[in-house]
C-alpha cells in the first residue's frame, strides 16, 4: 500500500528537481516590497542593526506559514479552495465558507501575477530603450539643461 502512495505522489509533483521547487518557493515568497522597499529601509534605519531583526523575522514567518499550507494541501490532498474547505467541512462549519477563505490566497497570487507582468513591461520597455539609445536621449539632454542652469552668471 505505501508503495501505491508513493506513486500517487510522485505523479502529482511538478517539479524535476529539489532546486527546482526551493526556487519556486522562494520566488513566490519574496515580495515586490522586498525588492523595493528594502534598500531604502535598510539605509534609514542602520544598515546591519535593521537586518539582524529582518532576517529573524522574515525566516520566522515565511517558514511557519509555508509548513502550514503544505500541512494543510497534504492533509486534504487538494489545492487551497479544496482544502480549506475540506479543514471547515472537518470542524463541523461551512464547506463553501471555507472554500471562499481558500479562494482570498488564490486571488492573490492572481494579483501578485498581474502586478508582476506590468512591472516586467516596464522592465523590457526601458531596457529596449537603454539598447537603442532612445533612453539616453532625452535624459542627457534635461541634465545639459540642468547643468547650464547651474552655471554662475558673468
Amino acid at each position: 500500500m505505501s508503495g501505491k502512495n508513493t506513486t500517487t505522489l510522485a505523479k502529482q509533483d511538478g517539479f524535476k528537481s529539489q532546486w527546482g521547487f526551493i526556487m519556486a518557493a522562494v520566488g513566490s515568497c519574496v515580495g515586490m516590497a522586498n525588492v523595493w522597499r528594502f534598500p531604502m529601509l535598510v539605509s534609514r534605519y542602520g544598515g546591519l542593526t535593521f537586518l539582524i531583526p529582518y532576517f529573524i523575522f522574515v525566516f520566522v514567518i515565511s517558514q511557519s506559514g509555508m509548513m502550514e499550507e503544505f500541512s494543510l494541501g497534504r492533509w486534504a490532498g487538494y489545492g487551497p479552495v479544496g482544502s480549506f474547505g475540506k479543514a471547515m467541512e472537518d470542524g463541523g462549519k461551512s464547506k463553501k465558507v471555507g472554500e471562499l477563505i481558500g479562494g482570498v490566497p488564490v486571488f492573490a497570487s492572481l494579483c501578485l501575477g498581474i502586478g508582476y507582468s506590468v512591472i516586467m513591461g516596464w522592465v523590457f520597455y526601458y531596457a529596449k530603450m537603454a539598447l537603442t539609445g532612445e533612453l539616453a536621449g532625452p535624459l542627457a539632454l534635461s541634465h545639459r539643461k540642468q547643468a547650464a542652469c547651474r552655471r554662475p552668471l558673468r
